[in-house]
Formats: C-alpha cells, structure tokens, sequence
C-alpha cells in the first residue's frame, strides 16, 4: 500500500485562464454520461438499496420490468440506477475480480483500460518517488492499478466530479476535481487519458480532436518530463513533434491479439523508440525499425498481431524470422520455413489460384472442402458473402487469402497450422 509519509502532491490552480508561461490554458469539456456527482451518489447509498438490488435482475429490454421500476422510483433515478447495473455487467470483461464492486456508467467502462493493460502499463510507475497523478482519470481504471504499486500511490483527477470520485472509490485513491489544464502541474509523474471525441462526439484518432490536446502536451512534457500519455492504437503519431531532447518511446498494446492502446512514455519511462506489446501473455518487440524485404511467396504465411505493423516493427520480426512480405500492403508475412511466434499465425499454403469464384469452388470440392474463412486487406473482398459462396459439403476447413500480386487478385488455398507445431 502507499506509504501515508508520501508529500502530498501540488494542484495548485494557475488562474485567469492563463498557462505558467502565460499563454491561454487549454480548456476542454468532460466526457459525457448520466447524472451528476449527487446523483451517483445517493444512488450508492444506503437509500437506494432496494432500487440496486432490483436493477441488478432487471432486464432493461423488458419494458414492463422497467415500467414498473418506474411506478416504485423517479424514471431519472432508475435510468440512473439501470446504467450502474450494465456498466457492472461490462465491467466484468475488463475487471473480473472486482466487477462487482465497481462504480461506474457504461461509457465510463468503455473507456477504461482493462486490468491486464492498466497492469501492464503500472509496473513503470513501481519505483516512483511521489504520488502519481492520473489525469483525465475517468473511473480509475489505470489508477486501480497503479495506486497499489506506486510507493506513494496516486491521485486521481478528472474536471467531472462524479468521475473523480468513482475513481477515488474504484481505486481506493484520493481524488481532486479540476480541469488539468489549469493546474500547475510542475514536476509531477504523471498518466495523462485525454478523451479521443471529435466535434460531433464520436471517437476519433486524430490527435487535434483529442481534449485536451497537443498543445497541452507539449506544456506537459516541458514541466513534467516523466510521464504516460495514453491513445488510441491508430494514431498517428507523425502529427506530434517531440522536443529533440525528451527521451521517448511510443509503445503499442494488444489484448488478445486486437490492439487497444498507444502509449507514448517520456523522460525516465521510456525505454527505446518503439515498442509493440502483447497481452496477457506479456511478450514484447522492442526496437528501431528496419525496412521490411518482400519476394515470393513462400511454403507458408503468416497472419501478424496487428500492433506490430502499427509499430513500425513488422521489418525487425520478418529479420528475426527470416521472413519477407509478398507485398508491403498485405500486412503478413511469408517463408519456406514454419516458424513459431505469439506475435504470428501461420498457415501452410497448398495452392495458389486465380481469383475466380469456380475455379476456387472446384479446388475446394476436390480438397473435400467444408467451412471457409476469408482473409482480405482493404474490403478488396467482401469476406462474408465469399465464405458464402465457397462453402461446401465437405469436412475439412479451409482458410482463402485474397492477395494482391502485382495487378491481379490471387486466391491462396490454405490450412491453419496450430501454435507450436512444427
């Protein structure tokens, strides 16, 4: 647990609307969700015991269920009380030790890191002198994993104080209200979660609809040089100029093979330029990337976590492995020779074909064809009608990549090969 010796850290409010170095502060909206601070809060309290326990059986698509929820409580209260209910159903994917204790709207969840990431990413912050500070906290998702590691724990911030206090209640941490852009910030550790929604309030990658913002990053990174900035997976992250002399690294999650977070780690967190990330079972690619070599297909293919590409690194495995790609845009890799990675799926290739729908049937029906996968890049296919039309009466299953080979689609008739085989 945090040490109760720790400093207590300084939020103090820089005013007049102005920034330490006199420029405006950068202002930005909370994220939006169901109920004030009051709100969440009776709705946790001894009072509206009877209304959890029947929210938490209720179907909210049962309109008669929900009707009469509404005849015994205010409609506000239980729209309220129905939202808690489905972000705890949620939050059993992502937290499934604690779920149940959970406080928490649906968008809340939704933002939030799950515990294999959030954990993943705490274990920089286990050696830090002075409280952490998660800024754009949410409900305290990454802070329910760092506040028990950090020796001085964290405080969590949000500018929505209902948020703010989910958190400290998630995690177990204090917690301040205040928009982060109007804090003197000077010196913290910090774990910065800006929210990733356009103008007409969906998500969005571009890093100038992120609030707040670049500009508030850059100030960020000139008084706090030791910190995280969480992202989307599919930033671009050619669009923010780094001062030449802050040590950085961009750092890109999956969880289970889908990716779900771009880190950029500065100052003393980071640990090299760029760095894809595997979950749950932890394995990492680390490195500078290096041009990746394409030519001929090979006996076999290979299907790649899609963060390694996202990275940059997808040249520096192909290396490893002794791999090559067959075209740059198809984001997998080939070879005569099986090779065994988390980061690659592999399949042997039994037969390449022109894409044409009869001749690829005919093959199939030959081959005691069945079930069909598609695999395309680019809605160059539409998979699922093709799966459709290929399937046949057979027992044996089949995966069918559409490859672009210079102008023309070709069909590679393959089987999967389990992990480890060899």
């Amino acid at each position: 647990m945090p040490d109760t010796q720790c400093p207590a850290p300084r939020l103090d409010v820089i005013g007049a609307g102005l920034c330490e170095s006199g420029i405006p502060a950068v202002r930005y909206t909370p994220r939006t969700m169901r109920g004030t601070l009051n709100d969440w809060q009776w709705l946790m309290s001894e009072s509206a015991q009877a209304l959890r326990n029947a929210v938490a059986s209720c179907d909210p698509s049962d309109v008669a269920a929900v009707t009469k929820l509404r005849q015994a409580w205010d409609a506000d209260r239980v729209a309220l009380a129905l939202d808690w209910a489905l972000a705890r159903r949620k939050a059993k994917v992502k937290w499934p030790d604690v779920a149940d204790r959970i406080v928490a709207d649906p968008a809340g969840v939704e933002q939030a890191s799950s515990h294999a990431v959030a954990a993943w990413k705490a274990r920089r912050f286990a050696g830090v002198q002075g409280p952490v500070l998660d800024l754009c906290c949410g409900i305290g998702g990454d802070a329910m994993a760092i506040h028990p590691v950090a020796p001085c724990g964290v405080v969590a911030v949000d500018v929505h104080s209902a948020r703010a206090w989910m958190a400290s209640r998630n995690a177990s941490c204090p917690a301040v209200t205040a928009d982060v852009s109007q804090l003197n910030l000077r010196g913290a550790t910090y774990h910065l979660d800006p929210a990733r929604r356009d103008e007409r309030g969906k998500r969005s990658h571009q890093l100038a609809d992120h609030q707040p913002g670049p500009a508030f990053w850059r100030r960020l990174f000139e008084q706090c040089p030791d910190g995280a900035v969480k992202l989307g997976p599919g930033v671009d992250v050619t669009e923010l100029a780094l001062p030449a002399e802050l040590p950085a690294e961009w750092e890109w999650i999956s969880e289970h093979g889908t990716p779900v977070q771009a880190v950029l780690w500065t100052g003393r967190f980071a640990q090299g330029p760029r760095r894809a990330t595997g979950l749950p079972a932890c394995h990492t690619l680390a490195g500078e990337p290096v041009p990746l070599q394409d030519g001929l297909p090979g006996r076999y293919l290979f299907t790649v976590d899609p963060v390694v590409e996202l990275s940059g690194l997808l040249g520096n495995l192909a290396a490893t492995h002794g791999l090559h790609t067959i075209h740059f845009r198809t984001g997998m890799l080939t070879g005569d020779e099986l090779v065994s990675s988390p980061w690659l799926t592999a399949f042997e290739a039994l037969a390449w074909l022109p894409w044409r729908p009869r001749k690829m049937q005919q093959w199939l029906r030959d081959h005691d064809g069945g079930i069909v996968e598609i695999k395309s890049r680019g809605g160059s296919v539409n998979t699922d009608a093709m799966q459709k039309q290929l399937r046949g009466n057979g027992d044996t299953g089949y995966v069918v990549f559409a490859v672009k080979m210079g102008h023309e689609m070709r069909a590679a008739m393959a089987r999967r090969i389990p992990f480890g085989s060899r």
